[in-house]
């Protein structure tokens, strides 16, 4: 397949994923979890918004960890091939919806990754991305993070990220973690 016949392919996936959003977010987070997707993109730039979106909207896609690789590699400006273990987005895509996470190929993928997520991003990563860690964590990251929550986020987010963030906005993150996490013990019931 050439670059117009894969340009043209990720365009149709793109308009498909367009059309079913609404029915696709009803269906996998339920109202709740839909508030909590809300709350975090509200952390989102324009930018990374879209991304966060492109993740909910993949949870019934079955071709989520292809979907993965194109979101990391568009938030990176990179080619797949040249991201290695640094896509985060691929663990996050991965870790939200339960029935693509006992996928065995997709399960060994996401514990390859396991602690290397963010610290495989970089410095530069983690600069560019600042407050938007509540739309990447994914669902399983969330839950784990537990009373570590606040240490761990000033951590990974550094000076830069956390000034961004001000008090309101890690009051709103902490909220957003917490609703992510209840969404994943509902999905795993």
């Amino acid at each position: 397949m050439g670059a117009r016949g894969a340009a043209h392919t990720r365009a149709r996936r793109a308009a498909h994923l367009r059309a079913h959003q609404a029915a696709q977010l009803g269906a996998h987070l339920g109202a709740r979890g839909a508030a909590g997707l809300e709350l975090a993109c509200e952390l989102v730039e324009d930018p990374v918004r879209e991304l966060a979106e492109q993740l909910a909207k993949q949870l019934a896609w079955e071709h989520a960890e292809q979907l993965a690789w194109e979101l990391a590699e568009q938030l990176t400006k990179q080619p797949a091939r040249e991201l290695g273990r640094r896509a985060a987005c691929l663990e996050a895509c991965l870790a939200l919806p339960t029935r693509l996470a006992a996928c065995p190929r997709a399960a060994c993928r996401a514990a390859h990754l396991g602690s290397h997520r963010t610290t495989c991003l970089g410095a530069r990563g983690v600069a560019r991305l600042g407050a938007h860690r509540a739309a990447r964590l994914g669902a399983r990251q969330a839950a784990r993070l537990g009373a570590h929550r606040a240490a761990r986020l000033g951590a990974h987010l550094g000076a830069r990220g956390e000034a961004r963030l001000g008090a309101h906005g890690a009051a709103r993150l902490e909220r957003a973690c917490e609703l992510i996490g209840e969404l994943t013990k509902q999905l795993a019931k």
